[in-house]
């Protein structure tokens, strides 16, 4: 039995080892005063950035404990777009005082059972210290997370306030950041198209508009032959009643038989095909209409298909954008993202997205103080615990989010540490001077939804890495 423990326990620090391996990277790249990660690829690209998810995503891993924990903090940004690299942190600061209680005679099985009971305590106590935003702290919350880039933030707290705060966001060299009212799509249609549509239906194929490939064997046959020449007869027919029936435009995820575009093209309607899922998903949403299969399209009747027809208010090609301008009859935006350089408008656009999910994730749920001070205020709640073991565990790794932006802002750990301790919730540190400030007075604040779902990863990511006993290659 004592062996098993053992052999367990040495698993559980070589895993701690290859998580410390990654998170030691980004540790440096947290808080206001954190640093950027040049990223190179093989080309020799670059991308300097301090977001750890992009920084994890272009790491080079085998290691299947690390593997978890980028998955964790892939989990946290898609949620809410911020926070990565604290849960990440925390699930590292878990794993190794988790391995300190062990080897002091606690059981692996009787932590797990602990950081459940504390992680319900914890979601519930967050949310009954959740404060409402109002605008001031809003726009601070989209700054932090927009890295203090006040165009990007400028750009995102007006989406925010708009009612229905949908918009898609896009990086375009040697342009200045704006708004533009409705979608953006920067594709060139294979005919010039220089009609302005207005009021009117459009199309979306989930598919190809083409006759079905025909194999080598079918095409040394001659029913394999006709066959095909019969599929391109349905394809231009349906094209010609299509290019009929008032359909003014028509968006493909796949290709279109060059002969059925043309049938479009002297009927004056609109062709953009190899449109990407997530453009198709917002023109689903901007128009009310509904994706229509290849089949129904090529088969069905006119009726039938144009209920799958969806409303635009206008169309037009946008110079300023580079693309085509698509106002809808739901209320959407695009924020289009200016820089000089593609590095920078790569990190740009990159930025934006964080900080737009962030502020839409949060603003239902409220704010916390930032900087550290909410996991400070958590651990303190949480060594009041019963369970004293698994208390220490998860106020020591709380602490070490604080402690890390405390490092990377150049001050001492144990002096900051009794400053704020000293003083009333919601105090922190000026990390230009290591005085004492009220955080939520100086609109230094984080997104509760952020908070609560890196505990629950958090929690729920160390306690599966505290059960593995052995890693075994599979077939």
């Amino acid at each position: 039995m004592q062996l098993q423990s053992n052999q367990q326990l040495e698993i559980l620090k070589s895993n701690l080892a290859a998580i410390k391996s990654i998170v030691a990277i980004l540790r440096s790249t947290i808080g206001p005063k954190g640093l950027n990660v040049m990223l190179v690829d093989n080309l020799g690209h670059t991308i300097c950035t301090n977001d750890g998810i992009e920084i994890l995503n272009n790491i080079p891993i085998k290691h299947p404990v690390v593997k978890l924990l980028i998955e964790a903090c892939q989990a946290q940004e898609n949620q809410v777009g911020d926070g990565s690299t604290s849960t990440a942190i925390l699930i590292e600061s878990i794993i190794e005082n988790s391995i300190n209680a062990i080897e002091s005679g606690a059981k692996v099985q009787e932590i797990i059972n602990g950081l459940k009971t504390i992680e319900n305590h914890l979601i519930d106590y967050l949310k009954s210290q959740a404060q409402k935003f109002d605008d001031q702290k809003l726009y601070s919350l989209i700054n932090i997370s927009a890295r203090d880039e006040k165009d990007i933030s400028d750009l995102v707290f007006k989406i925010c306030k708009t009612k229905k705060r949908r918009c898609s966001i896009m990086g375009i060299l040697n342009k200045e950041s704006q708004i533009l009212e409705g979608l953006i799509l920067r594709k060139k249609p294979h005919h010039h198209f220089n009609l302005k549509l207005a009021n009117s239906q459009i199309l979306i194929l989930d598919g190809s508009f083409e006759a079905d490939p025909m194999s080598s064997e079918a095409a040394s046959t001659d029913q394999g032959v006709i066959r095909y020449d019969n599929n391109v007869k349905t394809i231009l027919r349906q094209a010609q009643v299509l290019a009929k029936a008032n359909i003014k435009a028509v968006f493909t995820s796949g290709s279109m038989m060059p002969q059925a575009e043309e049938i479009f093209a002297k009927e004056n309607v609109f062709v953009l095909t190899h449109v990407k899922k997530s453009d198709l998903d917002d023109l689903l949403y901007i128009s009310n209409a509904r994706f229509v299969s290849r089949n129904t399209c090529l088969y069905g009747e006119i009726d039938n298909i144009k209920n799958y027809c969806g409303n635009i208010n206008s169309l037009a090609y946008n110079s300023e954008a580079s693309g085509f301008q698509i106002i809808g009859v739901n209320e959407f935006y695009t924020a289009v993202i200016g820089a000089e350089t593609q590095s920078i408008l790569d990190e740009k656009v990159l930025i934006a997205n964080d900080a737009y999910k962030a502020a839409c994730s949060s603003i239902d749920l409220g704010f916390v103080a930032g900087e550290g001070i909410a996991e400070l205020n958590l651990a303190e709640e949480i060594s009041k615990s019963n369970d004293l073991i698994t208390a220490k565990i998860v106020t020591n790794s709380l602490r070490e989010i604080f402690l890390q932006i405390i490092d990377n802002a150049g001050l001492e750990r144990q002096s900051s540490l009794n400053l704020v301790n000293s003083q009333v919730k919601n105090i922190g540190i000026d990390l230009d001077n290591g005085k004492a400030i009220d955080l939520i007075k100086e609109n230094i604040v984080d997104a509760v939804s952020c908070k609560l779902s890196m505990i629950k990863i958090a929690f729920d990511v160390a306690s599966q890495i505290l059960k593995i006993k052995h890693i075994i290659q599979a077939k």
